[in-house]
């Protein structure tokens, strides 16, 4: 990505399975550096459990909008351009009991799911690059950065900051 080493996902057999279940019941930030490769990308974190509240879905929607859910959806429309080449995006997410969900692309706000202040119950066969069996993210995945609580907007920034500058990331 940018001439830096990443994970490239075919879209249509590559992922991982990672332990999401420090982020149930907590506050969390998450920072995601990716590269779309084509349109309907899918997820680029999300997991095997279609049960509300018990997975995170994170990534494309479809070719403009994003999607942050667990419980209540919460879609971005109109979030990024149709997909014509690999872009490199930063994409910043969070939530907290208080002020519920957030979503940042290129560390500009995009939207804010504030109504929906209920935490992800729990979160078992996450995955990276995959929904289900059947939907795959197709793409780089550079980075991605987890905590589960809420980070001091300071913070963000100087996340953001960082990984803008280590993966080229163009801001406009």
């Amino acid at each position: 990505l940018n001439h830096l080493p990443c994970l490239r996902f075919d879209g249509s057999d590559d992922y991982f399975d990672f332990d999401g279940r420090f982020l149930a019941n907590s506050n969390f930030t998450i920072f995601v550096v990716e590269s779309r490769r084509k349109s309907n990308t899918g997820y680029f974190i999300s997991g095997q459990n279609q049960e509300v509240n018990k997975v995170l879905h994170l990534g494309y929607e479809d070719d403009r909008r994003v999607k942050f859910m667990y419980g209540d959806p919460f879609f971005v429309e109109d979030a990024v351009p149709a997909y014509s080449i690999p872009v490199a995006r930063l994409h910043t997410i969070g939530f907290n009991f208080v002020n519920g969900k957030t979503y940042k692309i290129n560390s500009v706000s995009i939207g804010d799911g504030s109504a929906s202040t209920q935490a992800l119950e729990s979160y078992e066969q996450a995955t990276i690059g995959r929904f289900l069996s059947f939907d795959y993210y197709g793409g780089d995945i550079a980075e991605i950065v987890i905590f589960n609580k809420s980070l001091k907007s300071s913070e963000i920034r100087e996340i953001e900051n960082y990984l803008v500058k280590k993966w080229k990331i163009t801001l406009t």
